[in-house]
């Protein structure tokens, strides 16, 4: 699994990207796949599940249903308590778009940490999430820790990245095939820390299996989904911000994150299955 990583994502990462190839890169993406729907996809955020569009209905409800009273609004109980579930979510989502701000607009310290500490950080991030694993009948797997990299060091902010590792992890699991298990994996390339999270994804309504060539940069854009489904048994707010938030936060490291479909052939069993990486690379601390 660690070659097969080292043979798609990692060759991909470490090409610095200049303007020109960025620039040809962009205009040769399936503009009908991908901009062409993103409003189409704010829309659906925005109006799907819980949060914004629900409050509008329920806020509507309340002004058709209500009674005015001695110059007083009575509201149906019932009614105003589902608003308020509505009115905390989208503080939620205010929160996330303000923590998204945050990161862009701040540094934050970054500590020394072993990769033995880091690889404990992983684990608790995992760990955190335990309770979505039932809901589709997952499992998460992290590979110990490799010979000779215990010792190595990196620079991070351990409440922001580990943010970010739930985040992708969550990610996984909301898009993944039930029954199927989500590998964790921590490695190094080259001067770099690398860990990715591995997922074998279900097809979407559109018949899109993870993500296509044309998706792996557009989807750290905000509001960006490829998926037009909601989750909310796993809690999240499924505006489409996650990814970029990671995205975020990964550059505040000076580090780099890539999203690619990969063919995983380590059970020589069966035929080789397609896996989603999400692959974040972290430059290793100097030795001192």
């Amino acid at each position: 699994m660690k070659s097969l990583l080292k043979k798609s994502a990692s060759d991909a990462i470490d090409k610095e990207m200049d303007w020109q190839t960025w620039k040809e890169k962009m205009l040769s993406r399936n503009i009908s796949r991908t901009d062409k729907s993103i409003f189409s996809n704010i829309n659906n955020s925005f109006t799907q599940g819980a949060g914004f569009g629900t409050l509008i209905t329920f806020m509507e409800m309340m002004d058709k249903n209500s009674e005015l009273n001695d110059g007083k609004r009575i509201v149906d109980n019932e009614i105003f308590s589902e608003a308020m579930k509505n009115v905390r979510i989208v503080q939620n989502a205010f929160k996330i778009f303000a923590g998204i701000d945050w990161v862009i607009s701040n540094t934050f310290d970054l500590e020394l940490f072993t990769v033995k500490n880091f690889h404990k950080l992983l684990k608790s991030a995992i760990k955190r999430n335990q309770q979505y694993l039932a809901i589709n009948k997952n499992r998460i797997i992290i590979n110990e820790i490799p010979r000779g990299l215990e010792n190595k060091k990196v620079r991070i902010n351990p409440q922001y990245f580990e943010e970010a590792i739930s985040e992708l992890i969550i990610n996984a699991l909301k898009f993944s095939k039930s029954g199927s298990t989500i590998i964790v994996m921590l490695y190094s390339q080259q001067a770099s820390l690398r860990i990715s999270v591995l997922n074998e994804p279900v097809k979407t309504s559109d018949g899109i299996i993870g993500i296509p060539p044309e998706y792996d940069r557009v989807i750290f854009e905000p509001f960006y989904r490829i998926s037009k489904l909601v989750y909310e048994r796993y809690n999240t707010l499924d505006f489409g911000i996650g990814l970029t938030f990671v995205e975020k936060i990964v550059a505040r490291h000076g580090g780099e994150i890539y999203a690619e479909n990969i063919l995983d052939y380590s059970d020589i069993n069966k035929d080789p299955v397609i896996k989603v990486n999400m692959m974040i690379s972290l430059p290793m601390a100097r030795e001192e």
